[in-house]
């Protein structure tokens, strides 16, 4: 009998790891996926420019670095005069899968998720707002006229795109 609890035991163990293991779906939208781990969302974020609209706001962000540097508002671009791309801010890729900005004084924190084409950054859970629709791409700094989001980078971002 001791045998067969054993067993049973290790079974369970065996599944929650694989369970575990999978990546979990987004925590602002189920049906988005969440980046597959911290080294992921660092090969995601590294050199790319995130693009979205939030309320009237046209983010145009470059991440000059990989798993943390500087983030680099475009703007009208390097050689504008009147507008010129600044430094804005800074993000950091953390251990636990997130990703955090900080502008300033100020701190938002984001778990990134494929949902579909586009990017949601979710941070309602993080006391922040969740943001739907970026775009993350190109190979340096440039308008995001020109930026298609990159190719999903996980097992189960492939699997959820195909499912759409």
């Amino acid at each position: 009998m001791t045998k067969k609890i054993a067993l049973a035991a290790s079974l369970m163990m065996a599944f929650a790891g694989a369970a575990m293991a999978q990546t979990a779906t987004c925590t602002c939208d189920g049906s988005a996926a969440r980046t597959a781990d911290a080294a992921a969302l660092t090969a995601l974020l590294t050199n790319k420019m995130v693009c979205a609209n939030v309320g009237g706001e046209v983010w145009q962000e470059w991440h000059n670095g990989t798993s943390s540097g500087p983030v680099v508002d475009y703007k009208q671009g390097p050689g504008d005069a009147k507008d010129p791309s600044t430094t804005v801010g800074s993000y950091t890729v953390n251990a636990d899968n997130t990703v955090t900005y900080t502008y300033g004084a100020q701190s938002y924190n984001y778990d990134v998720c494929l949902a579909g084409s586009t990017y949601t950054y979710c941070g309602a859970a993080h006391g922040g707002r969740n943001i739907t629709g970026a775009r993350i791409g190109g190979a340096g700094l440039a308008p995001c006229s020109s930026v298609v989001s990159v190719a999903p980078l996980s097992t189960r971002d492939l699997r959820t795109t195909k499912q759409k």
